[in-house]
C-alpha cells in the first residue's frame, strides 16, 4: 500500500499532467494540498526523488514535443502553450535536458519517435 505522502505526490503529478497548459506554479500546487510551497517541494523531492520544478518542466517539455510532433503547431507556439515563457526559454531547457536543440531534431530526414512514458498503460 502507498503511504500518505506517496498518494499526495501522485495526486500532484496527476494535477500537473492534467493541467499542462495552465502552467501551475509550485504555490498553486501546494494550495491543493493545503501546505506551503516549500513543504511541497521538500516532500516531492523526498518522495519522488527529483525536484518538483524539474518534474514539472520535464512534463511540459514532453507535452510541447507531443504538440509539435502530432499537430500542425510550430515549436514556438507549442512551447508557449504549455507554459514556457518564450521560445528561447524552451530551447535552453530542451538542450539542457536532452543534449540537443529542437532544431537538431527537425534536421532528421526520417520520423523521430520521442518516448515520454505518457502513452497507454502509463
Amino acid at each position: 500500500p502507498l503511504t500518505r505522502s506517496e498518494r499526495r505526490m501522485l495526486a500532484i503529478m496527476e494535477v500537473i499532467k492534467s493541467h499542462t497548459t495552465d502552467n501551475l506554479s509550485c504555490q498553486q500546487l501546494a494550495e491543493k494540498l493545503h501546505v506551503s510551497d516549500a513543504h511541497l517541494m521538500r516532500l516531492f523531492k523526498k518522495t519522488v526523488g527529483i525536484p518538483l520544478r524539474r518534474y514539472r518542466n520535464w512534463h511540459r517539455l514532453a507535452a510541447a514535443a507531443r504538440l509539435w510532433l502530432n499537430s500542425d503547431m510550430n515549436i514556438s507556439h507549442a512551447a508557449v502553450s504549455v507554459g514556457f515563457s518564450d521560445t528561447s526559454h524552451f530551447n535552453r531547457y530542451f538542450k539542457q535536458s536532452l543534449g540537443m536543440s529542437p532544431g537538431f531534431l527537425l534536421g532528421f530526414n526520417r520520423p523521430v519517435d520521442i518516448f515520454t512514458g505518457s502513452g497507454p498503460g502509463n
